[in-house]
């Protein structure tokens, strides 16, 4: 069965199901943790929930020029003595990202790191059983290899997995 809502307040009563499984929608709520507690509402005790978001390391950086091409960059700039002169990016911080796609529309998502998510869970309630950071499938390699090899460094998504205390 497949049903539309608000994934800040769901149509399901209390402690409905095992497993809940969110697959890159997470990170278009500017209220994170509102999305959490409600998942958390209607698991089972020992339900699991695992969710996928934006990696900051794919969002949160600057875009800029270099040598007369776009890049992005997360960092900071120094002068000689070492201090730092400017910041590219932001990684720490939870913020809205907007994005250009193929097709002319523009993407808005709210990102955070991969620690804000984890302090959010624990306020829900979860224990925070798993995390990945992706990996590209080899496939990538034959159809884009360069594309590939970014990825390969620069991870582009996070995996979470928490689970609902039995008690």
């Amino acid at each position: 069965q497949f049903s539309v809502g608000d994934m800040h307040q769901v149509d399901f009563a209390d402690a409905t199901f095992d497993l809940v499984y969110s697959s890159l929608a997470v990170h278009y709520s500017p209220k994170p943790l509102d999305v959490y507690k409600e998942v958390f509402r209607v698991l089972k005790p020992g339900g699991i929930f695992q969710f996928s978001t934006g990696h900051p390391m794919r969002w949160a950086s600057a875009s800029v020029i270099i040598d007369g091409k776009p890049a992005k960059v997360l960092g900071f700039g120094l002068d000689r003595e070492g201090r730092s002169t400017h910041l590219y990016g932001d990684y720490s911080t939870f913020a809205r990202h907007e994005a250009s796609l193929p097709n002319g529309q523009t993407e808005q998502v709210w990102i955070s790191s991969p620690s804000g998510h984890f302090s959010l869970l624990q306020q829900a309630g979860f224990m925070i059983t798993d995390f990945i950071e992706t990996q590209p499938v080899e496939e990538l390699r034959t159809i884009d290899e360069s594309y590939y090899n970014r990825c390969n460094r620069f991870p582009q998504f996070t995996v979470f997995a928490a689970k609902k205390p039995k008690v």
